[in-house]
């Protein structure tokens, strides 16, 4: 009954609370409205903020800290996972895009993409596992970086364009646009480098079980 009286948008962020922020970021970096995207930042970092402390005290509160092997998973990301990030990404800004496409869908897609990240990091905080914390913070800030990414090329694919918004100059939406990518740049090298080393392990791996059988 309560979910039946909210709208198609507030179910969506019921799924993914941080879903609309981070299609408001990604739509005002393509657009040029500096202002709407630093109020999305802003929304963005609290919502963020409060994930990683529930999830911290639910951590510190479970009777046993068990790592299980979902939070493992999320503890070594590779190129894979931006992959599914981007694509994410794409239906998020398609269905906010589009009035026949129900949020909901949008918000489950970014949900399964970015919630599992945030609360590894919290709970390997509480666990004090920070290697598992620091791979899922990884995987967190790649899945963000590609969902803003993908948003943005279907925004401009849908036509919208760098425009004069906010009074801001032009010369300073092409800084926000260009600090934007420069930040993303050592994330995706770290990335690769998380994705050889993991190619590796299982090359290494193989190699043993064959020689041992």
């Amino acid at each position: 009954p309560i979910t039946n009286s909210l709208t198609p948008r507030s179910r969506a962020m019921l799924v993914a609370p941080l879903m609309s922020p981070l299609i408001s970021f990604s739509s005002g970096l393509a657009i040029g409205r500096v202002k709407m995207a630093g109020r999305a930042l802003s929304t963005l970092a609290i919502g963020v903020g409060i994930s990683l402390l529930a999830s911290f005290l639910l951590g510190v509160l479970l009777p046993t800290a068990t790592i299980t092997t979902e939070m493992l998973s999320r503890g070594r990301p590779t190129l894979v996972d931006a992959g599914i990030a981007l694509a994410s990404g794409v239906v998020g800004a398609y269905a906010t895009a589009r009035k026949d496409i129900p949020a909901a869908l949008a918000g489950v897609a970014i949900a399964a993409a970015l919630m599992p990240p945030i609360c590894t990091v919290g709970l390997g905080f509480a666990f004090g596992e920070m290697d598992l914390a620091f791979g899922a913070a990884i995987l967190f800030t790649t899945n963000i970086i590609c969902i803003i990414l993908a948003g943005m090329g279907v925004f401009l694919y849908l036509g919208m364009n760098l425009r004069r918004f906010d009074d801001v100059r032009q010369s300073v939406q092409i800084a926000a646009l260009t600090a934007f990518f420069i930040a993303a740049v050592p994330v995706f090298v770290l990335l690769v480098q998380l994705t050889k080393e993991a190619s590796q392990g299982a090359d290494v791996r193989t190699e043993i079980e064959s020689v041992l059988d």
